[in-house]
């Protein structure tokens, strides 16, 4: 009796085993795939044998219908041919698609549209003219928002301002040293105010690119680079602009990129004289777009600014000497200023080609 019992009891223990279940070699089931984080809910309606070596799985009911057959398909019925051959196609052309659109999804996150700078920024640089073998450094802060812009010169010996918001159309200072019969290289304050015609604008040492293509990627001072390109025809004057453009993450905006200036290149060709009249470049060193403190763009000097005492709108030039190397350049003043010397001096270049090559020579000496 009791070795009885005691198999009784292993029989029962069996019979309620903690194994994990084996289930039906063939089944049906239904029931819903749901993922949580993608507020997903998905109903799908399963056949399961292992004996015939098939199964199928259907899901948004029934619209998608998914076939696993292991044997030959010479041994299923001809309909099932015809579907898993139409299956195999769609799955072909769902490839292509999905290749189609990874390549626009990432053509989309490495835009190749040109760089669009932050409207705060300070940069600090060196402008190169090699024809004239100058390098000139340079350190500029640009407050679009606050309608302010600075730009020193030859290590903070020249300083000029653009303040657009001092006065009825803006005011333009310059402080660098002067020298009179009574001093020498006295720091002094030059105020020159816009006019209706001439009204005061920020100015940045960073070109407009918007016009800007891209034509490929370069190193430049060993960094991988975008290169952009512009070219504009001003009567017998074609002019290239070419910007060298690197990226690192954006602060602001951790998914995107931010642009970082790194050169910024003109070359302008004068057909009819067939030559290069123009040639130069900027090289970026800083490039930050924090907060510019008030500070910066205050003058601070015992003496009151005074009114610039030149003649012409050539002075405004003289205030502002980066609208002529920046895109889009301003060289009105060159032609102004050429227009009183040939006034002044009473000038007869005798043909077109001359006055051209004068010109040029002109624009070289201011």
């Amino acid at each position: 009796f009791l070795v009885q019992f005691f198999f009784f009891i292993l029989y029962l223990r069996t019979a309620h085993s903690t194994n994990p279940p084996k289930w039906e070699k063939v089944h049906t089931v239904k029931g819903n795939l749901i993922i949580p984080y993608a507020e997903i809910s998905e109903p799908f309606y399963a056949w399961y044998d292992e004996n015939s070596g098939r199964s199928r799985i259907d899901y948004y009911g029934g619209m998608v219908k998914t076939y696993q057959l292991t044997h030959s398909v010479s041994s299923v019925p001809s309909e099932w041919k015809d579907l898993a051959k139409g299956i195999q196609k769609c799955c072909e052309m769902l490839k292509i698609f999905l290749c189609v659109l990874l390549l626009v999804m990432l053509n989309g996150a490495h835009s190749t549209n040109p760089p669009k700078w932050e409207k705060v920024h300070t940069v600090k640089g060196n402008l190169i003219i090699p024809y004239a073998e100058i390098s000139e450094p340079f350190y500029a802060w640009y407050d679009e928002n606050s309608g302010r812009s600075r730009i020193d010169y030859y290590g903070g010996m020249v300083k000029t301002y653009q303040l657009t918001h001092s006065g009825t159309f803006g005011t333009s200072l310059k402080v660098a040293p002067v020298t009179t019969d009574d001093t020498l290289n006295h720091v002094t304050c030059l105020q020159v105010n816009g006019t209706d015609d001439n009204k005061i604008e920020v100015q940045s040492v960073l070109p407009n690119a918007k016009d800007f293509r891209l034509i490929g990627t370069e190193d430049v001072v060993g960094l991988p680079c975008d290169k952009f390109y512009y070219e504009e025809v001003i009567g017998q004057k074609k002019n290239t602009y070419t910007l060298w453009v690197r990226y690192k993450k954006s602060p602001k905006y951790p998914a995107a990129r931010m642009p970082i200036p790194v050169r910024y290149e003109m070359r302008g060709f004068n057909t009819l004289l067939g030559s290069h009249y123009d040639h130069y470049y900027l090289e970026y060193d800083y490039y930050s777009h924090e907060d510019i403190p008030d500070e910066i763009f205050e003058v601070d000097m015992d003496e009151p600014c005074t009114g610039f005492p030149g003649p012409g709108a050539g002075h405004y030039a003289t205030f502002n000497p980066m609208k002529e190397f920046v895109h889009p350049r301003s060289t009105e003043h060159v032609e102004d200023e050429f227009r009183r010397f040939i006034t002044k001096h009473g000038k007869d270049f005798g043909s077109d080609l001359e006055q051209e090559y004068r010109r040029n020579v002109f624009t070289h000496n201011l």
